[in-house]
């Protein structure tokens, strides 16, 4: 799905993970993923070497895939440094009672698994317990 796809680069983005964030850059990144022009052409296989045999993936799957695995080397860090961020302001006082839900549910969250939709859920909980809008 193209708008996946684009929601887990602008993700990327903000973790710190991509520079640029322009579809152009995006462009370029699945025609280098699923030797594809564009992002709206990611339908149908690509074959995959995977060491011992070659595999047939989705190009979607393929590219969402990658994305995750990127994301995977920032997001533990970014879920720690949030986790600091919310208890400081918790500490202070500064935290709302939505807030306070959000920080509940992005700690206990943080603490089920290490893989992406785990970590990431607890991420945007945590981010909105810190308080921070979502960019533009």
């Amino acid at each position: 799905d193209a708008s996946k796809v684009r929601a887990l680069w602008l993700f990327l983005h903000e973790l710190g993970a991509v520079r640029d964030p322009s579809e152009a850059a995006l462009t370029a990144y699945v025609k280098r993923i699923a030797k594809v022009d564009d992002v709206q052409w990611m339908r149908g296989v690509r074959r995959v070497d995977s060491g011992t045999r070659p595999m047939v993936k989705g190009r979607e799957e393929l590219v969402i895939e990658t994305l995750k695995k990127w994301a995977m080397r920032y997001l533990p860090a970014a879920v720690v440094a949030l986790k600091a961020e919310v208890r400081e302001r918790y500490d202070n006082g500064l935290l709302s009672p939505e807030q306070l839900d959000c920080a509940a549910r992005g700690f206990d969250r943080s603490t089920q698994g290490e893989g992406f939709e785990v970590q990431w859920e607890a991420w945007e909980n945590l981010r909105t317990a810190a308080g921070r809008q979502y960019p533009v």
